[in-house]
């Protein structure tokens, strides 16, 4: 599990490439643990807009600016609340932000390539203690929009090193514990595209709802 877990991290940094950030729209799902989840998602210049699937997803989250607010839009209700993040407050990712360390990291570039949607995809592998995680990535589309994390800034030129390629985007990732798929992250319907302004505001129509006591300090520790 420590291994899958550092594999996870070295996904987060994988996104943080300072080359082009991809704009359009594209679905990820995600699978573990006997659980699905799929996420429809529109990013563009530090935006990003994301609708979850199911029963149980609350509405839609937009986050702007880098990350550094939140609307969480509530379609049922016609209404949404905003949420600055203080991301200069939260921790960076840990564990290999090390100088040298991604260098050192089990992680290397097999030479393998493949179509995935149209686009040509670079099979990459970590491998350490019996557990691993391959993933195929393209740089046909630009860096993955997380790349605007600024809890991952700084990362951009050891990922440039590590990978070879001038953007990442994975389209396809398995981790594996014991020999077996402990998660999957895929990308589907994904599509490079101009998106309005818009798309990144609060709905036409929708009320502001105001926060609850205290729960801006909540999401800001």
């Amino acid at each position: 599990m420590k291994s899958i877990l550092l594999s996870l991290a070295l996904v987060s940094a994988l996104l943080c490439q300072a080359a082009e950030v991809f704009e359009g729209s594209y679905v990820m799902e995600i699978s573990g643990d006997g659980e699905r989840i799929s996420t429809q998602i529109w990013a563009k210049d530090g935006h990003m807009r994301m609708k979850l699937s199911g029963n149980q997803a609350p509405g839609e989250m937009i986050m702007r600016d880098g990350m550094e607010t939140m609307l969480v839009v509530m379609p049922a209700q016609k209404m949404y609340m905003e949420m600055p993040l203080k991301l200069d407050s939260m921790p960076t990712v840990k564990g290999l932000d090390k100088e040298g360390a991604l260098e050192k990291a089990p992680f290397e570039k097999t030479g393998e390539t493949r179509k995935i949607l149209g686009h040509t995809a670079h099979e990459f592998r970590f491998d350490a203690d019996g557990e691993k995680m391959v993933m195929w990535a393209t740089e046909d589309l630009g860096s993955m929009p997380y790349s605007r994390n600024p809890m991952m800034a700084g990362w951009g030129e050891a990922m440039s090193k590590v990978t070879g390629l001038e953007a990442f985007f994975p389209l396809e990732i398995k981790g594996y514990e014991k020999g077996k798929v402990a998660f999957q992250m895929t990308i589907k319907d994904i599509e490079k595209k101009k998106l309005p302004d818009s798309l990144f505001t609060a709905p036409e129509g929708f009320r502001k709802m105001t926060m609850p006591a205290g729960m801006g300090g909540f999401m800001n520790r």
